[in-house]
């Protein structure tokens, strides 16, 4: 087994197979999961903190919560109880811990993703990867910091 690892942009594991005994769906795999890391365009950070959206342009736009579930100084996801669409415009605040303000940003939805959660009761949420579109330079170092800090802080425990 051949581990990468990069330290800003991501960490994979992949199980070379000689391409003489690989198959077809072996290989279609591999360039599957190269293609996927090549596709980040920033260093990513899985962490769950609390979020406060609203959807723009809604007849009633109400601030909500919700919760992220990773980080990067281009977007998040973000967990949603309810469904929005693709290009939905939202307003975001962002709680990362130890700072004293919240990151303000406005983000354009990219993806939805349906999740069926079975626990006692079974409810459907959604995530949602969200790209920013507009977000202050400070905010974006933020973040960044953020990122650093925790990447840096799980590699040298």
């Amino acid at each position: 087994m051949v581990e990468f690892k990069h330290k800003v942009l991501c960490q994979v594991k992949i199980t070379f197979v000689p391409s003489h005994r690989a198959s077809a769906s072996d290989r279609l795999q591999k360039e599957t999961v190269m293609r996927n890391a090549e596709k980040r365009k920033f260093p990513r950070l899985s962490f769950d903190t609390e979020l406060k959206y609203k959807i723009l342009n809604s007849p009633s736009p109400k601030t909500k919560k919700s919760r992220v579930k990773n980080i990067s100084t281009g977007g998040l996801c973000i967990m949603l109880l309810e469904k929005v669409k693709i290009e939905t415009s939202l307003k975001l605040e962002i709680f990362l811990p130890n700072e004293d303000k919240p990151i303000i940003a406005k983000g354009k939805v990219a993806w939805v993703e349906k999740l069926t959660i079975i626990s006692t009761e079974s409810y459907i949420s959604y995530d949602c990867g969200v790209e920013f579109v507009d977000i202050s330079p400070q905010d974006i170092e933020s973040i960044n910091r953020h990122i650093m800090f925790n990447i840096r802080d799980r590699e040298n425990p």
